[in-house]
C-alpha cells in the first residue's frame, strides 16, 4: 500500500513538474472533469479550448468580448473572486498585456517553453498577462486559463495601453 502511495506522490509529481495545465471545471457539475480525457500534449494545450467544457469568464477589450476558459485552480478561483474587474493593461513586447492586481493571488508557477497565441497567465503572484502572439519563453508562468477564440484579439489588444474589464459569466 505504501508503494503504491509513493508511486501515485511521484506521478503527481511527475505531471505538476512537466507543466501539466490544471483540469477544467465542469459547468454542468461544478466538478473536475475526468483527468484521462486531458492531453499532456502541447497539441492538445494549443488547440482551441472552445472543444472542451470549463467555466468561462468574458474580456471585453476595446469594445470586443472574448470568453476566457478557467483551469480548475486555486490561481483561478482567487482571480475569479476579484471580479468584476477593470485593468488597463500595459504593452509589452508586441506580443502581450499586462497589469498588476491589487491583491496576489495564489500562484503555481511553470515554465511552459512555448506561450501561445491566447494563453492568460500570471507572472509572479499579482501580474495578470494575456499574450497575443505564439512565442518560445524561459519565463514561470501560472495558467489561468486560455482565450476560447483568439480571432481578433491580436486587433483588439492593439499596440498600445488598453483597458480591459473582466466579468464572470452566469
Amino acid at each position: 500500500m505504501r508503494n503504491k502511495t509513493m508511486a501515485l506522490a511521484f506521478l503527481q509529481l511527475l505531471l505538476v513538474s512537466c507543466g501539466r495545465e490544471g483540469a477544467l471545471i465542469s459547468p454542468s457539475s461544478g466538478q473536475e472533469e475526468d483527468e484521462s480525457s486531458l492531453s499532456l500534449s502541447s497539441e492538445a494545450e494549443s488547440s482551441s479550448t472552445s472543444e472542451r467544457e470549463g467555466m468561462s469568464i468574458e474580456a471585453t477589450i476595446g469594445g470586443s468580448e472574448f470568453a476566457i476558459d478557467l483551469v480548475d485552480s486555486s490561481s483561478s478561483r482567487d482571480f475569479l473572486a476579484m471580479l468584476p474587474l477593470s485593468l488597463t493593461m500595459e504593452e509589452l513586447n508586441g506580443n502581450e498585456k499586462y497589469a498588476y492586481l491589487d491583491s496576489p493571488i495564489a500562484a503555481d508557477p511553470y515554465s511552459p517553453g512555448t506561450i501561445e497565441a491566447g494563453d492568460f497567465m500570471l507572472y509572479g503572484t499579482s501580474c495578470l498577462v494575456i499574450f497575443s502572439d505564439t512565442f518560445m519563453t524561459g519565463y514561470a508562468y501560472t495558467r489561468l486559463g486560455r482565450f476560447s477564440s483568439t480571432e481578433g484579439l491580436g486587433n483588439a489588444l492593439g499596440s498600445c495601453d488598453i483597458s480591459v474589464d473582466f466579468n464572470a459569466m452566469i
